[in-house]
């Protein structure tokens, strides 16, 4: 199923200047699964700090992934408990 997302994904994206997905991509494994998406498409990851459980934070689930002419000023992962995932702020710049 992650396979077909992520060529969809790249369909999606194929022909976008400035692309910015970000969102839980539920990557339990490690960063590796991200490897196709990255592979096959101009977008790099933008952020890998750790988000979940927001308790306890150990896993880089919550993701920014773009177009790699965008660059990241600054990222941070929120200290909040409201939900089981933790808060993330991104600063770019196009």
């Amino acid at each position: 199923v992650r396979k077909l997302q992520f060529q969809e994904i790249e369909l999606l994206t194929r022909d976008k200047k400035n692309v910015m997905l970000c969102g839980d991509f539920n990557i339990f494994k490690g960063l590796k699964e991200l490897n196709p998406l990255l592979q096959n498409t101009n977008l790099k990851l933008m952020n890998n700090a750790s988000t979940f459980p927001s308790y306890d934070p150990k896993h880089p689930l919550d993701l920014f992934v773009g177009s790699d002419n965008i660059r990241v000023i600054s990222h941070k992962v929120l200290p909040l408990t409201i939900s089981d995932h933790s808060g993330v702020i991104i600063e770019i710049e196009t």
